[in-house]
């Protein structure tokens, strides 16, 4: 209470389905999903909307989809966008 809400920090959580390395979870109706260039790309678009943190359910959870997760990740950092903050 008494907060400017324009100072709050937003924080996404996106379920990321990689459909080639298995099947999503039945509970999971919508997911992002697509290559590694398209994941970069949607990083993106989600702090150009002031999303300031993602947090990611990644189905299926194994070392696979966590390297695909990564290198989305280090080709997001490399578009040059405002991602200068730490841990991003």
């Amino acid at each position: 209470m008494g907060r400017d809400p324009a100072t709050l920090e937003v924080t996404g959580l996106v379920a990321l389905n990689y459909p080639e390395l298995g099947e999503p979870y039945p509970f999971t109706s919508h997911f992002l999903s697509g290559s590694t260039e398209e994941i970069a790309i949607a990083i993106q678009e989600y702090e150009q909307m002031g999303v300031s943190q993602l947090m990611f359910h990644c189905d299926p959870y194994n070392t696979a989809a966590l390297a695909r997760l990564a290198e989305a990740m280090q080709m997001y950092r490399k578009m040059g966008t405002g991602n200068t903050r730490q841990g991003r």
